[in-house]
């Protein structure tokens, strides 16, 4: 046995597969817990968000903006020729304040 493998859950692993499992199945049942948390704060605060981003977008510098328009831009050339679905998300970021301002 090397000194390392004191510390590992490998060393247990060869020996044990019974010793590992505890701490795999509640790491596992704190990031759901985690993820069933976050999803009900974002059905709570669900209406607040628009307000969120557009007061957010009124204070952001010109840089910031221009910077973010750069990234949607080519998103939304590549949304606009392609199908059905495509289109519709086109459509849906064209709507938006940031992706209507010319840069």
């Amino acid at each position: 046995m090397r000194a390392d493998d004191d510390y590992h859950c490998t060393y247990f692993l060869r020996h044990s597969t019974r010793s590992c499992l505890p701490q795999y199945f509640g790491l596992t049942l704190l990031i759901l817990l985690i993820q069933l948390v976050l999803a009900i704060v974002g059905y709570v605060y669900r209406d607040e968000v628009p307000q969120f981003t557009a007061e957010a977008w009124d204070d952001a510098p010109d840089s910031t903006r221009d910077a973010i328009q750069q990234q949607v831009r080519p998103a939304l050339t590549k949304a606009s020729t392609g199908g059905e679905r495509s289109r519709s998300n086109a459509m849906q970021l064209r709507s938006l304040n940031f992706a209507q301002s010319p840069v």
